[in-house]
């Protein structure tokens, strides 16, 4: 008699919670989720979403490390399929480090597509952190198209962008460390001296 309670127990939670709620995957993330560039090069990074549950539409905040990148442009794909009347378009400049982005349709939007691409200049040396995010404003979270009234469960991924000197300054880094190295051991110092003797100009011979 118990393990039916039980049994009965557990179909009743079931029929209460959305079986499509344990498999399904709504997500958005970036390509790629890692990448190197010099100072003063262009970053771009392509924003992507794979939906298995159809939406009408929402937002998506794009947060990045203003102190290394700074934001040029956001485009959107063409094969996106969204009615462009729903879409909200980040523009430059901007102020702070959030880019919010938001499209739809009124027919659903649902699969692996590419939403657009945003390209940004690397100002600043080091490891750059690139996040997605709900939105709450102005653009509103993802909402089914099945049921307008309900918002989809939505997971987000992020990447990073190291920046590194430019090559030619780096040379000049390295030459510089080499020749502090060379001045450090007697040999080297003794090898530099004489270097510096021999192409000394010779003293004018007298008249």
């Amino acid at each position: 008699m118990l393990s039916r309670l039980a049994i009965a127990v557990l179909v009743s939670i079931s029929i209460g919670f959305p079986v499509r709620a344990a498999y399904a995957l709504n997500l958005i993330s970036l390509t790629p989720l890692t990448q190197e560039a010099s100072l003063g090069e262009s970053v771009v990074v392509t924003l992507l979403m794979q939906f298995d549950e159809s939406t009408l539409g929402g937002g998506v905040d794009l947060l990045f490390d203003d102190s290394m990148l700074a934001f040029v442009s956001f485009d959107f794909d063409p094969g996106l399929g969204d009615d462009t009347a729903f879409r909200l378009t980040p523009t430059s400049p901007i102020v702070g480090n959030r880019l919010v982005l938001g499209f739809g349709d009124f027919n659903g939007i649902t699969g692996s597509r590419a939403i657009g691409t945003a390209t940004f200049d690397a100002v600043g040396l080091g490891l750059a952190n690139l996040s997605t995010a709900p939105n709450v404003q102005p653009a509103g979270p993802f909402v089914s198209a099945a049921s307008p009234l309900d918002l989809l469960l939505m997971e987000f991924e992020g990447g990073t962008v190291t920046v590194v000197p430019e090559p030619s300054t780096l040379g000049l880094l390295l030459l510089g460390s080499g020749g502090l190295v060379l001045l450090g051991s007697k040999g080297g110092a003794r090898r530099i001296r004489c270097c510096l003797l021999y192409t000394s100009p010779s003293p004018r011979d007298p008249l």
